[in-house]
């Protein structure tokens, strides 16, 4: 797929096309067990992360439009592909004083942006990736981790729990019995001289 006016592809053929590899995401298969499966996961090995495997889309701008036309392209994708790559707000916690909870990627799809120098001028492996709803340029290990999934949450949740029992327990350790504040009693037949 080509835009060479722009160097990257409409926004609404991304679009479709997104959505056609979300309905291949979909597609379930049977495993060696007789179990369903999602169908890619017999193309593409673990990756050890939770959701789809990613779209990149590289750009080529060229000179015509310049780096401005590329931004708001980048954007128009961002918006027509929203409900693709977002995940769903995950709710935790009953408490309406501090609301938490996670965003669950299990069925998003990473879309990546970057651009044809970038790869050849600094390689894949380092900050020449764009996720949506990152908003940054990444190296590809960060651009494809999670940083507000269900493992950000588990951990914030132990940060709470330990802070609690910290809490906890110097609140505890304030609370003594009445009296105990008093110096020690002295044993009375130590101080008689004989």
């Amino acid at each position: 797929m080509q835009a060479p006016e722009a160097g990257a592809p409409p926004a609404d053929v991304v679009a479709a096309k997104s959505d056609k590899y979300l309905r291949f995401f979909r597609l379930k298969s049977k495993d060696h067990r007789g179990g369903e499966v999602p169908a890619w996961r017999n193309l593409y090995p673990p990756t050890g992360r939770e959701g789809h495997p990613p779209v990149a889309v590289v750009c080529n701008p060229g000179t015509r439009r310049g780096s401005q036309a590329l931004k708001n392209r980048m954007n128009a994708v961002m918006t027509e592909t929203r409900a693709i790559w977002s995940g769903s707000f995950e709710r935790m916690g009953i408490g309406v004083e501090n609301p938490d909870g996670y965003y669950n990627y299990a069925n998003a799809i990473p879309i990546l942006f970057t651009t044809l120098e970038r790869l050849q001028t600094h390689g894949p492996r380092a900050a020449v990736w764009w996720r949506c709803g990152h908003g940054q340029w990444e190296t590809l290990d960060s651009v494809l981790a999670n940083p507000d999934d269900v493992d950000a949450w588990n951990k914030r949740d132990e940060e709470r729990a330990a802070a609690n029992a910290t809490s906890n327990a110097s609140a505890n350790s304030s609370r003594k019995s009445p009296g105990t504040n008093r110096p020690p009693r002295r044993d009375r037949r130590c101080c008689m001289s004989a």
